[in-house]
Formats: C-alpha cells, sequence, structure tokens
C-alpha cells in the first residue's frame, strides 16, 4: 500500500472505526443537516401562506363587518323616517280631528314597528346580502 494512503487512513479512523464507517456516518449527517433545511424552507413557505390566508380572511371578516354594519344603519334610517312620517300622519290627524288619518298612521306605525328587519337579514349568508344590496332589494346608500 502507499503510505499517503496508510497515513489518510490511518487519520479516518476512530474508535476503531474504519474510514468507510466515519465517511458513511459523515454523509448520513450532511443529508440529514439538507433534509433538514428543506424542511425548514418548507415550513417556512407554509408560514407565509398560512399568515397570508389570515391576512385575508381578517380582511374579508372585517369588511363584512363594515358592510352589516352600514346595511343596519340604511335599515334603520329608513325605519326611523317610515316612523316619522307616521307621526306626522297622526299629528295631522288629531290636528284635523281626522280619525281615518289617525287610525291610518297608528296602522302605519304598527307595521313598521311589528316587521322584525333581522329577521330576514339574518336569513341571508354574506353573499346574499351582497347580491340583495346589488339588485337593489336592500337600499342601501351613502
Amino acid at each position: 500500500m502507499n503510505k499517503d494512503y496508510e497515513y489518510k487512513l490511518e487519520i479516518f479512523k476512530h474508535k476503531g472505526e474504519s474510514a468507510e464507517k466515519i465517511l458513511s456516518d459523515l454523509s448520513n449527517i450532511i443529508n440529514r443537516h439538507s433534509d433538514l433545511a428543506i424542511e425548514r424552507e418548507k415550513t417556512k413557505r407554509l408560514e407565509l401562506e398560512w399568515e397570508a390566508r389570515q391576512n385575508v380572511e381578517i380582511i374579508k371578516t372585517l369588511e363584512q363587518a363594515k358592510t352589516i354594519r352600514h346595511i343596519f344603519t340604511k335599515i334603520f334610517d329608513e325605519r326611523k323616517a317610515g316612523i316619522k312620517k307616521a307621526f306626522d300622519v297622526i299629528d295631522a290627524g288629531i290636528e284635523n280631528h281626522n280619525i281615518d288619518e289617525l287610525s291610518r298612521g297608528l296602522a302605519s306605525v304598527t307595521e313598521i314597528v311589528k316587521t322584525d328587519p333581522f329577521r330576514s337579514f339574518a336569513n341571508l349568508s354574506f353573499d346574499d346580502q351582497c347580491k340583495a344590496i346589488d339588485d337593489g332589494l336592500l337600499c342601501i346608500e351613502d
């Protein structure tokens, strides 16, 4: 055997292990390190994707809340206006001593108050609510 080769072989011997075993172990360590680096990158990518999806859902939820708040503001503004008109009719009926006008005003207030603005709205999904707004079924104006 070549003396340089024998010398190098001696350097690689460790606790009675052969150079091949040591090289195999080193190779395994390097492979595991490489696998770990790949897994770290996958994990980072998944975390970034999850964070992006989370941000999208947060924005979507905030927009839905904003839209719903806007819808209910408009619904109650419409109810308020309707009740005001009904009381104007009631006041006019009282002022004119007109029992029919007074009855119409009271019936109008009763109808407005007994309708539940939440009932029909609650049965709609958010997409249906937006479609109802787009189709003009719910009147929403700024």
